[in-house]
């Protein structure tokens, strides 16, 4: 019984300076490398692209996690301030947000994914949808629908009172039915984690296989051509990059808070509400990953990107040597 004693003070130390360091690290990441993902998508070059639209859009919905989510998950993970477990107005308000924005940033991609796969099919008529105009429908159309799915949140989310990992009685932001928690866990995992990776893997896979279609039919490409082309491959590799990293990072939080539902009735000790905390902020904190990493994906994967980044960076680094390149063309 000592050793138990020892052993959950120690879980719940872990799970905090876990938490913090990782959700720090994804603080300063995302911070610098959304700014970098508005300046290198807003250039001439890409945005006329509609897949570097679902990329900016994105990372604009990126930008709300990163500068009051992680803070506040910070806040209670790490120092226990929460204003959510004592004002059910702002309870009910901030979980919306956080579960409505964060599932609509992993769509986002998803619709990406699509956006190439139109792009790349041989048929001119089903290739024209991928336009700036569909994108545009799309994303507005994706924000309204996820927020409505998610708008009985608003009615049923409440302050409860349970035992914590240490014992104590503490408050939380639930939904005070049981039923309803159930269902919100399952519809998280499939909204958030299984349809958006489900259609990234499909829309995936159609375009290789437009890819490898396409190569047998196209002989000879012009200049412009050989541009658009390597432009969109490009963009199809960053995208390939953030699906993967998507997958890897939203599945777990899904499935452990789905366990979690569904064990919420049964009797636990206070080393497994320990080890369940532990496990708990460790998958949370994972899920940040795909949206913090993003632009050092992009750098990574896509030639076109880094181009764009070192053209931005020179221009205003060192703009003397600019205007010495331009004098020396027009002379």
């Amino acid at each position: 019984m000592s050793s138990i004693n020892v052993i959950i003070p120690r879980l719940n130390t872990a799970a905090s300076i876990i938490s913090l360091i990782l959700l720090c690290i994804l603080f300063a990441l995302g911070a610098v490398g959304l700014i970098f993902n508005i300046i290198v998508f807003t250039r001439p070059s890409l945005r006329r692209e509609p897949c570097s639209l679902y990329f900016l859009s994105s990372t604009c919905i990126n930008l709300f996690v990163i500068f009051l989510v992680i803070p506040l998950r910070i806040l209670s993970n790490s120092f226990y301030i929460d204003l959510a477990y004592y004002n059910i107005g702002i309870c009910k308000v901030e979980f919306f947000a956080f579960y409505s924005i964060r599932t609509i940033s992993c769509w986002l991609i998803g619709l990406a994914c699509a956006d190439r796969f139109l792009h790349s099919t041989a048929n001119p008529d089903i290739r024209r949808i991928s336009s700036l105009k569909t994108a545009k429908i799309t994303i507005g159309s994706i924000i309204i629908i996820i927020s409505i799915l998610y708008c009985h949140m608003i009615v049923y989310m409440s302050i409860k009172y349970a035992i914590n990992q240490s014992g104590n009685v503490v408050s939380s932001c639930e939904s005070e039915n049981d039923i309803h928690r159930t269902f919100l866990s399952i519809l998280y995992m499939i909204l958030y984690s299984l349809c958006p990776s489900f259609l990234m893997i499909l829309f995936g896979c159609l375009t290789l296989n437009n890819i490898r279609q396409r190569r047998h039919i196209i002989s000879r490409i012009t200049g412009d051509n050989r541009i658009a082309r390597r432009t969109n491959i490009q963009l199809l590799r960053m995208l390939t990059a953030q699906v993967f990293v998507i997958i890897i990072t939203t599945l777990p939080q899904s499935i452990n808070q789905l366990y979690k539902t569904l064990t919420a009735n049964t009797a636990k000790d206070t080393l497994r509400l320990a080890e369940e905390n532990l496990s708990s902020k460790i998958f949370t904190g994972m899920t940040f990953f795909a949206h913090s990493s993003s632009f050092y994906l992009f750098t990574w994967s896509g030639s076109i990107f880094r181009k764009e980044l070192y053209k931005f960076l020179r221009q205003h680094l060192y703009p003397n040597r600019n205007r010495v390149h331009i004098n020396h063309d027009e002379i």
